[in-house]
């Protein structure tokens, strides 16, 4: 999931591909974001996106 991410896919291709729901793919995100703190916002370029 990280690599798609990484890959700029949307939740919905994320889902087709690994063949879960859009929620599963959410859901993970918040609880990778709750881990990781900080670093998701880095490791994900947030920022730059939230600047642009």
């Amino acid at each position: 999931m990280l690599l798609l991410q990484k890959l700029e896919f949307n939740n919905q291709e994320i889902a087709d591909l690994l063949g879960v729901t859009p929620d599963a793919i959410k859901k993970s995100k918040q609880r990778l974001k709750k881990k990781l703190g900080t670093k998701f916002n880095i490791l994900f370029n947030t920022e730059k996106m939230i600047q642009s």
